[in-house]
């Protein structure tokens, strides 16, 4: 009986693969073969350092959030909406642990029933300060991994990251809204015989989404294209920012059955379990969003390379300095 060497036949069916890879584009892709991007998006998640990157990006989100919630809560009290303070109490009664909501009941309730105005101040400067320190993290990301100087002074990028920050606190709390009160929305509607039970609800159900997905979609679009100091070499909507959307999305509904299903974290940690996951979510969300990044690089890399090809077509040399071969590889 003769034996087959599996390890030509995988080989070759590998090439194959990368040869047909060189002639497939993709909407996008600037013309650029699906091939000549994957190289330059290997190489750059490989040597990118892109987990480190992604775990300081993260901490700085991270210490936003504790002033966020104190401008927040101290912005309560000023809202001129009758009964709303009590009935936002109930709300986080019903939401949180009751050993959770019992050890903070008298803070919560102190604070968003007094006006405030210095610790609302306080608050307001240090959630922007730390949330803009997160989105100068994010333009020195962009910036290695596009190795773009920063030529931007001080006080320029600054601005930049305060508009950002308001951008994106705007999109994500209308995403969020949608989320949290979307399912409300729809139970009124079908009890007062707006909206029928069956197709009716699929459609509204569907909208509430793709709302949510363009709403993530623009976020994402906006830091990828004014964070970065060389803007002018992407577009607005990018396949970055696509697929960024797509991810972030996915890994969030698997976080969150994982933390549903099998994460007893609680138990272990007790309240501040919840802090714990939040930290690692947002890794997770600061990871995509950097390799979401890495793709325009790619593609604007590999459209360098090509057009470099074409000036240097006569030159093999050259040609495999800018295109490993698919022998290289394997």
């Amino acid at each position: 009986m003769v034996r087959l060497n599996p390890i030509p036949i995988i080989r070759g069916a590998i090439i194959r693969i990368l040869t047909k890879a060189r002639q497939i584009t993709i909407p996008g892709f600037k013309q650029v073969p699906l091939y000549d991007v994957g190289v330059f998006y290997m190489n750059g998640i490989a040597n990118g350092a892109i987990g480190v990157r992604a775990s300081g990006i993260s901490f700085n989100f991270f210490m936003a959030i504790f002033p966020s919630i104190i401008f927040l809560f101290t912005l309560i009290p000023f809202i001129p909406i009758p009964n709303f303070q009590n009935q936002l109490i109930a709300l986080m009664q019903a939401v949180l642990p009751s050993n959770t909501f019992q050890a903070v009941e008298n803070t919560i309730i102190d604070i968003t029933t007094h006006k405030r105005g210095s610790l609302l101040s306080i608050g307001f400067l240090a959630a922007l300060f730390f949330s803009t320190n997160g989105i100068s993290a994010l333009i020195a990301a962009f910036n290695a991994s596009a190795n773009a100087f920063e030529n931007r002074k001080w006080l320029s990028m600054r601005l930049i990251a305060i508009l950002l920050v308001i951008i994106l606190f705007l999109l994500l709390t209308l995403a969020t809204g949608l989320i949290i009160f979307g399912q409300t929305l729809l139970k009124f509607l079908v009890s007062h015989g707006i909206i029928q039970t069956g197709f009716s609800q699929v459609l509204f159900i569907s909208g509430q989404w793709l709302i949510i997905l363009a709403f993530i979609l623009f976020s994402l679009s906006f830091l990828y294209y004014y964070a970065p100091s060389n803007r002018s070499e992407y577009r607005f909507f990018s396949p970055g920012a696509i697929m960024a959307t797509i991810l972030i999305i996915v890994t969030s509904l698997f976080f969150s059955f994982y933390l549903s299903r099998f994460g007893q974290y609680n138990k272990l940690y007790g309240s501040i379990g919840t802090l714990l996951a939040l930290l690692i979510w947002l890794n997770i969300s600061s990871f995509v969003i950097l390799i979401g990044f890495e793709l325009n690089v790619s593609i604007h890399n590999a459209e360098k390379g090509m057009k470099k090809e074409l000036e240097l077509s006569d030159n093999s040399k050259d040609y495999e300095r800018f295109y490993p071969q698919v022998d290289d590889i394997l």
